[in-house]
């Protein structure tokens, strides 16, 4: 399922499973990458509901 702007909800998961793992490489601590890919996870959230409320 493709959105409007043309990213798939496959990339954004790939994207950022990809932050969380380069995350992790750059030694952060793992607090910090909690925080970093909870957050990504509630913009994806918010976009997506956007989207959803938009087209309907």
């Amino acid at each position: 399922m493709a959105s409007p702007s043309g990213i798939s909800l496959k990339h954004v998961e790939s994207n950022v499973m990809r932050n969380a793992r380069n995350q992790t490489l750059l030694n952060d601590s793992f607090l910090s990458s909690v925080v970093q890919l909870s957050h990504q996870l509630y913009l994806c959230e918010f976009v997506l509901a956007a989207e959803a409320f938009s087209s309907s």
